[in-house]
């Protein structure tokens, strides 16, 4: 929690429109975060180091995104400003909501199966899970990088702030589109080479997951879209059924399915957030 609150330094980059700070952090976060989880993997180091990999990946992006920051600006300690505080809060409040839905999305599926599966089971899960999830850099970047291009263009000119959102779209259609195929047809060998011969049995897992971040890669610009024009309680409402469908999912289908029933859970969730964030 304490490096996703000191995340705000990014928020330097986005006001300056600096992403190769952001698109640099994210991809070393993306790229330690695997590797951290491979080595726990081929080591066998348990479950332990793994939460702990976790931490040292938010660690590397903290460093990469503080030391360049400093040439941007002098961060002081915070001074208080109650009527601007509760005018930010009321504004982030949906969003901060979001997240934690989000957050649970990703982690209630991996405790419940940890519950009731054991961690055998969890390995098997978290080896195509983290590559789906490493797979999600380009969206984020790409995103990150319209937002405030998105926000100006919807005070001065909608035609633009259309186009870019069109864009966006149509490039990361393209590019979710190509990623399934390229899972579905070759998954398992990428498991076998990343992960060992002892994670073959991840491959359909990493074949239904995809499809997950398939949804994120089409949904990603709407849920961007409803903040820029203010409807972020929307997105909130969206998430939080999102999330009591993936719970009472995981707690049907985990002890039936194991770790393939969570990335049915996973899939079935985001499809319903994209199909709300469409409509």
């Amino acid at each position: 929690l304490i490096f996703i609150a000191l995340g705000f330094i990014q928020t330097i980059f986005q006001a300056d429109l600096r992403y190769e700070y952001i698109v640099l952090s994210s991809f070393f976060w993306r790229v330690s975060s695997l590797l951290f989880l491979i080595l726990a993997v081929r080591l066998n180091l348990g479950l332990a180091f793994i939460v702990i990999s976790f931490l040292l990946a938010e660690a590397v992006r903290f460093i990469i995104l503080y030391v360049p920051s400093r040439k941007f600006v002098d961060i002081k300690l915070p001074t208080i400003d109650v009527k601007l505080w509760i005018e930010l809060v009321k504004k982030a409040f949906p969003i901060y909501i979001t997240s934690l839905l989000v957050a649970t999305i990703r982690n209630i599926d991996v405790m419940i199966l940890t519950k009731v599966k054991g961690f055998a089971e969890v390995g098997l899960y978290l080896a195509p899970y983290r590559l789906c999830d490493m797979s999600l850099s380009l969206p984020i970047m790409l995103m990150g990088s319209v937002f405030p291009l998105m926000s100006k263009f919807y005070q001065q000119d909608l035609n633009i702030f259309r186009k870019i959102y069109q864009k966006s779209f149509d490039i990361l259609s393209v590019c979710g589109i190509l990623l399934t195929v390229l899972v579905l047809v070759v998954g398992g060998k990428i498991i076998i080479l990343l992960f060992g011969p002892d994670f073959v049995r991840s491959a359909p897992a990493f074949r239904i997951l995809i499809f997950s971040s398939l949804f994120v890669y089409l949904a990603i610009g709407s849920g961007i879209l409803l903040i820029v024009v203010g409807k972020q309680k929307a997105n909130m409402w969206f998430y939080l059924l999102g999330a009591s469908l993936n719970i009472m999912l995981n707690l049907i289908l985990i002890p039936r399915l194991g770790f393939i029933g969570a990335a049915v859970s996973n899939v079935i969730t985001m499809l319903l957030i994209i199909s709300l964030t469409f409509y």
